[in-house]
């Protein structure tokens, strides 16, 4: 009699998962939702040496030139203070710095000059510790989030990772602010949000945790990391390698493992 299911077992209790998470798989970007929720991800945020369009603007070449011509950056980087200051009321309408700041990140590693960031945690009531150089991460507060300036601040011109020499010397990674970033990126998640990964210091930093890990004889054990980037480049020898698991695409809204 063909009309009923042969060779099925009758013991299974259901056709569908016993939880709806048994749904999800592991590359679905809801797990970067998950991995926030449950642990102390390291939020980096990069906008590099390259615009969202791709093109290369070669900053550091401009401002070397202008340190040799000038004697120093200090009109420079007053300038740029100036026009990089985005209102603290334009902050506050800004939704991707509202949920930043609502994330409640242990620590943000940014590599912009401006106080945007800090403008948004004031303007929402959120305490911060920003952090530029070696004092100021002595005196940061434990119960904060820390707001890590990578490449310095403009308050304090000494710190600025402004020109061609300033980045070429940053490749010792000696300095306080890359030894404090390999000792809080070895063990957390990292949750990377920028467009582009250029920057050679960043990729150089990034390969020696990935190094760590493969010669420690725990690398399965490494924290799940990730990389959410507007426009997706082409893996440039061991970028997607070392930072994490998975990119998020947002022109085709999927994870690339």
């Amino acid at each position: 009699m063909r009309r009923f299911v042969e060779e099925a077992d009758r013991g299974q209790w259901t056709l569908l998962p016993e939880c709806l998470d048994d749904f999800i798989d592991e590359g679905n970007p809801v797990r970067v939702i998950d991995v926030i929720r449950r642990s102390g991800i390291l939020l980096q945020l990069y906008l590099g040496t390259k615009t969202c369009d791709g093109m290369n603007d070669g900053y550091q070449m401009l401002a070397e030139f202008y340190r040799l011509k000038q004697g120093g950056l200090g009109p420079l980087r007053s300038w740029l203070d100036r026009n990089w200051k985005v209102a603290p009321d334009r902050v506050s309408a800004s939704q991707l710095h509202k949920l930043i700041v609502e994330l409640d990140f242990p620590a943000i590693y940014t590599t912009s000059y401006d106080r945007n960031l800090e403008t948004a945690f004031e303007v929402h009531n959120k305490a911060y510790a920003k952090i530029a150089n070696a004092k100021q991460m002595a005196d940061a507060a434990d119960d904060v989030t820390h707001i890590i300036k990578y490449h310095g601040d403009f308050d304090d011109d000494a710190s600025l990772v402004l020109t061609e020499t300033n980045f070429l010397d940053r490749l010792s990674f000696d300095s306080p602010m890359d030894i404090k970033f390999r000792a809080d990126a070895l063990g957390r998640t990292i949750l990377f949000i920028g467009c582009s990964m250029s920057d050679p210091n960043i990729r150089l930093l990034l390969h020696g945790i990935w190094r760590t890990w493969e010669k420690s004889g725990h690398k399965n054990h490494r924290p799940q990391s990730f990389v959410f980037m507007p426009l997706v480049e082409p893996p440039a020898g061991g970028v997607a390698r070392p930072l994490g698991n998975y990119t998020f695409d947002t022109r085709k809204r999927s994870l690339r493992g």
